[in-house]
């Protein structure tokens, strides 16, 4: 009956078809074969829009243009049913229901903090005994490295002069965004490097604002490079000149120095390019703005709360000496700051004066005790999958330290996030007021900004974590954050997540080393049987109405985290439209693929504290997961793989 009516109005049809069923219509008949594939390239640019993963009446060209700066997996696509079915296989795999690529990278010295480059295809790497070190993804080979002091050295030059040694990079975390690399400065203040192969590119790096860049910034500029950073860069070319294989891949030249008069001792930062957001330990009540293009001072954001919106009624704001910060994070219109007690949002344009001229301050706190929160949240309840994947699994073995293909529904408990009981809501509706409750303080964590800057999620020390969707409307006074906000109990303590890369994913990290993946909204695509069905029933006011939350059970040690006090926490997670990265126990992850490889795992995905086996080594590897098993060659990432 379909293929009847007139060609127009057949193609007009497919465009509301999902790809998995014009797979099955092709099936039906060697007219409808034959029709599809003579339009196959329009079909499935209709079939790009309505998954969306791509905006209508854009090219594929520009689709490509914008994921290039950020990931390979879409480089060598040439059609538009060939970005379906990427993308689709993509999706599932993240979803669970297709198989991961798990790795790591081993180390001698133990990873601190880390940053990927996925545009070089390369890991800078802070070691905990200090220093820093850029790895080539496919085999784990040094590339350059900043000077470090060899521990004999350090000794020796203690005892001939007491006063510290330092490597070049101090034990810290660093920031890294469109080749510009951000860390403290061993002699206080902040440094910002630039890949080499952007400075000497005989086509000039332009900005995403459409602005050349300098490099280095020279005086008479207060963010002139130094000496010592021209030394240090001198040092680190005679050791590592470029080479013929990978000419300047993994370099960097200095850029810039940010001090005195603006910044002494840092105390955090964070980099949304092209800015530069930190706090130095001299401020308590502002944050510092500046351009990594050229080194400017932007403003100074203060956060006195003189006028306050979304906040609970009668919300005191602590005074200026009890304000624990600890994070901040930038967007291009706001600034936010996670507070012990709170979350607070201010506008980038706000001046450094306050009164009554000043614009509000949105203010995220609560008023009920964290127990009431946690019972009155949403829960997670965990769904257990019958169906097996019947892909193709294989082991590859690398110098890097191996990969293994496994499973999603091994790899990844699934959980739905669902409302409480009825029975904890009423029981907590006739409890009595609880005493003391307004005096026990949230202890948010970590806060971050959605890629786009439209939204934001925080996480708790009780194990709450914080979505808020369109926070503009509190600024607009159209809702307070008790309106809007959506709280997931996760059932663990929390101490960091991260939302970027992607609009609709985040991973969120618990004090005992736990990794979660949080799905924001699963019927995003339409590209399982019943997304379709979801997404016709769902809620369409509420877009957080199907969260899914998933385990990474690979990533998962009790032990490890109750070993944190020997020292074996890990810090440092990012995360890519097709990748995972995290610092995590090389040893432990080996041994759980090993276990479901030989077939000697118990059959239960859940490790119960306290049972036999390997003890957590202490030095932590950058690891991954890559979810792009499927894609057959598709871009640098499979390469790096193989």
């Amino acid at each position: 009956m379909l293929l009847q009516f007139p060609t127009d109005i057949f193609l007009c049809i497919l465009s509301f078809i999902p790809v998995h069923d014009l797979l099955s219509l092709q099936l039906v008949s060697r007219q409808a074969h034959s029709l599809i594939h003579s339009h196959e390239e329009s079909i499935y640019h209709q079939a790009a829009v309505l998954h969306r993963f791509a905006p209508p009446e854009v090219s594929l060209e520009k689709v490509k243009q914008l994921e290039v700066r950020n990931s390979a997996w879409l480089d060598d696509v040439r059609g538009w049913k060939e970005l379906c079915r990427r993308w689709t296989v993509v999706e599932q795999n993240w979803d669970g229901h297709g198989a991961l690529l798990e790795g790591g990278y081993t180390s001698e010295d133990g990873v601190l903090h880390f940053k990927v480059d996925d545009e070089e295809r390369t890991v800078l790497a802070v070691s905990r005994s200090g220093g820093m070190v850029i790895h080539a993804m496919e085999d784990n080979r040094v590339l350059w490295q900043f000077s470090k002091v060899p521990f004999m050295s350090r000794f020796i030059r203690y005892v001939l002069d007491p006063m510290p040694t330092q490597d070049y990079v101090v034990r810290s975390r660093c920031e890294f965004s469109n080749g510009f690399l951000v860390f403290p400065g061993k002699y206080r203040g902040i440094e910002i490097w630039r890949r080499s192969s952007d400075v000497f590119s005989p086509i000039p790096y332009i900005t995403p604002d459409g602005r050349s860049v300098t490099t280095p910034i020279c005086d008479p500029s207060p963010s002139a490079v130094l000496d010592f950073q021209f030394n240090e860069a001198a040092v680190a070319s005679a050791q590592f000149p470029p080479t013929s294989r990978d000419g300047l891949r993994g370099q960097y030249t200095p850029h810039a120095y940010i001090g005195q008069p603006y910044v002494d001792m840092v105390r955090i930062f964070r980099v949304h390019f092209p800015v530069l957001a930190l706090m130095s330990i001299q401020e308590r009540n502002a944050v510092l703005l500046f351009d990594l293009v050229d080194g400017t001072f932007i403003r100074r954001i203060s956060f006195g709360m003189e006028r306050v919106l979304g906040a609970p009624q009668g919300f005191r704001p602590p005074p200026v000496s009890d304000r624990v910060v600890m994070d901040i994070d930038v967007s291009d219109q706001w600034v936010v700051v996670c507070m012990h007690s709170a979350i607070i949002l201010v506008p980038r344009e706000a001046g450094t004066d306050g009164g009554d001229q000043a614009p509000p301050t949105l203010v995220l706190a609560e008023d009920d005790p964290p127990q009431l929160l946690q019972d009155t949240a949403m829960q997670l309840e965990k769904i257990d999958d019958v169906q097996e994947y019947t892909g193709p699994l294989f082991m590859p073995q690398t110098s890097n330290g191996g990969l293994a293909c496994v499973p999603g529904i091994d790899a990844m408990q699934k959980f739905n996030v669902v409302p409480p009981a009825e029975s904890v809501l009423e029981a907590n509706n006739q409890a009595l007021v609880h005493f003391g409750g307004r005096h026990v303080p949230q202890c948010f964590v970590a806060a971050r900004f959605s890629p786009d800057g439209k939204h934001f999620a925080a996480v708790t020390v009780f194990g709450l974590l914080y979505v808020i969707w369109d926070f503009a409307r509190v600024a607009r006074g159209t809702a307070t954050f008790g309106d809007i906000a959506r709280r997931v109990y996760m059932g663990e303590w929390l101490r960091d997540l991260v939302w970027e890369g992607q609009s609709r994913r985040l991973a969120v990290q618990t004090a005992s080393e736990e990794m979660y993946l949080v799905n924001l909204d699963r019927s995003y695509h339409l590209l399982h049987q019943a997304s379709t069905v979801m997404a016709d029933t769902a809620d369409t006011s509420d877009p957080l109405a199907n969260m899914t939350v998933y385990h990474l059970t690979d990533f998962s040690n009790p032990d490890l985290g109750w070993a944190r006090a020997r020292g074996v926490a890990f810090s440092g997670v990012q995360l890519t439209r097709t990748m995972l990265w995290m610092v995590w126990d090389l040893a432990l992850l080996r041994r759980a693929v090993t276990q479901r490889r030989t077939g000697r795992e118990s059959g239960s995905r859940e490790r119960e504290r306290g049972g036999a086996g390997t003890i957590p080594s202490g030095n932590g590897s950058v690891c991954f997961i890559s979810f792009t098993p499927g894609l057959e060659g598709g871009g640098r990432i499979a390469e790096a793989a193989q």
